[in-house]
């Protein structure tokens, strides 16, 4: 009778976590609003996803000057997803438009985000172009980028998210004066 009643109980367990990772979940709110957009290369913007599988999020859309910006490509498929780990760009909005903050070009070898998991990228939010404490986040990017307070916007490209098409992702984020 304890054997039965063991099984039930772990079975019952395992069932209903099963369910959770099958679940859709929901997606933060964006503070950004309908009237906001991001550069014209995006397909997908995170303040307008709503129930997609694959999206880039961003830790904070407010990150204070001396911070860091946190992005992650979370892929909510029972597949993988291949992408460009270092298949990204970052893009500063100007009076006259989305400008691409240049970058040194590197050779990626390509890797895979596994079937409900995600690929983080950290910026530091410096306003020269100081190289960050290498000890603290081993893992930066555009860690030689002069920031200013302004709105960006980080993007992650030639994602696969679908059979036979490349997309790219993007997040908006505001850069601020530290208070």
């Amino acid at each position: 009778m304890q054997r039965r009643s063991f099984l039930a109980a772990v079975g019952g367990g395992a069932v209903s976590s099963l369910a959770g990772c099958a679940a859709r979940h929901s997606i933060p709110q964006s503070r950004f609003d309908s009237d906001a957009s991001c550069p014209e290369e995006v397909d997908r913007c995170y303040h307008e996803t709503g129930d997609e599988a694959v999206y880039l999020a961003p830790k904070r859309e407010r990150v204070e000057m001396g911070g860091s910006a946190t992005f992650h490509l979370v892929n909510r498929r029972p597949s993988s997803l291949s992408i460009g780990p270092d298949y990204w760009r970052l893009w500063r909005e100007t009076d006259s438009g989305w400008t691409k903050v240049p970058r040194k070009s590197v050779v990626d070898p390509g890797m895979s985000i596994s079937p409900f998991g995600t690929h983080p990228w950290n910026v530091p939010i410096t306003p020269d172009d100081t190289p960050p404490n290498r000890d603290a986040t081993p893992d930066w990017v555009a860690e030689s980028i002069a920031f200013e307070p302004g709105r960006y916007c980080f993007t992650a490209f030639d994602v696969q998210a679908e059979a036979g098409k490349d997309e790219t992702f993007g997040a908006l984020f505001d850069v601020v004066e530290k208070r």
